[in-house]
This record gives structure tokens, sequence and C-alpha cells, in this order.
């Protein structure tokens, strides 16, 4: 994946996350796995 889609990715909030972007999900705590998947999703679309 190019750089600037991941930082997209990890930077815009998501549902499925409770509307935190990944990177403030992992700050709290938050399971890499749920990261993980929704980051394979993108390989997909």
């Amino acid at each position: 994946m190019h750089p600037l889609s991941i930082q997209q990715f990890m930077t815009q909030p998501l549902e499925e996350l409770g509307d935190q972007t990944p990177v403030e999900w992992l700050a709290g705590g938050g399971d890499v796995d749920a990261v993980g998947s929704l980051a394979d999703e993108l390989n997909y679309e």
C-alpha cells in the first residue's frame, strides 16, 4: 500500500472502532487485531 493510504487509514475515525481513529484506538489500549482486520480489508477494496 502507498504510505499516504496508510496515513489516511490510521487517522480517519472508523465506526467499527467507536468512531475513533486507529491511532486513538491503539493508544488507548484497543485490540491490535481489530485494527489489523480492518487494514486487511483495505487490500480487497
